[in-house]
């Protein structure tokens, strides 16, 4: 008597073809939300980065009798800004004018921002509005600058002044912020 052996069931060249064509498909449509996605928890995490950021420049002026802070404080072979300190050569994070009120190095950057361009100055992502809120006023030649700081009560219009936005500055002359 002849036995018969049970046909063992295995996938065809055609169905794994198709089954591959259908995962390229699905991935096509898919990686473009996900893309899309990321990109949107991005914007969300730099909108919360400038909250903290703007938080902490109101409990600067707060500490500073209601004065804002200045673009730049000069120190002892030192600049101070909120982001860092600069000595020329080296940028310290842990020196910045908001960084007693932050504590987080990584808020002062935006996640969408390549750091490309002065990176070694610690180009953030984000723009302080000095030109309203610390002007400074050049005279020369030796061209000597004066700041002014204003005062919190000395903002005309509080609700329509921006103070911190994401921006990029290729230097700082172009008074483009």
């Amino acid at each position: 008597m002849l036995r018969r052996t049970p046909k063992k069931s295995a996938f065809t060249l055609i169905e794994l073809l198709v089954v591959i064509a259908i995962v390229a498909i699905l991935a096509a449509i898919l990686f473009p939300v996900f893309a899309r996605a990321r990109e949107q928890a991005r914007k969300t995490s730099c909108l919360s980065n400038l909250k903290q950021i703007g938080l902490g420049w109101l409990q600067y002026s707060q500490d500073y009798d209601e004065k804002v802070m200045p673009v730049s404080t000069a120190g002892i072979g030192k600049t101070f800004y909120w982001w860092g300190s600069w000595n020329g050569s080296v940028l310290d994070e842990s020196e910045g004018l908001l960084q007693p009120y932050m504590k987080s190095a990584p808020i002062q950057a935006c996640p969408s921002f390549e750091n490309k361009l002065r990176a070694v100055l610690g180009l953030t992502g984000y723009a302080y509005n000095y030109s309203t809120l610390s002007p400074t006023t050049w005279s020369g030649p030796p061209w000597v600058g004066t700041m002014t700081v204003a005062g919190l009560a000395q903002i005309q219009d509080p609700a329509e002044t921006v103070v911190f936005a994401d921006s990029a500055r290729i230097n700082f002359t172009d008074k483009k912020t």
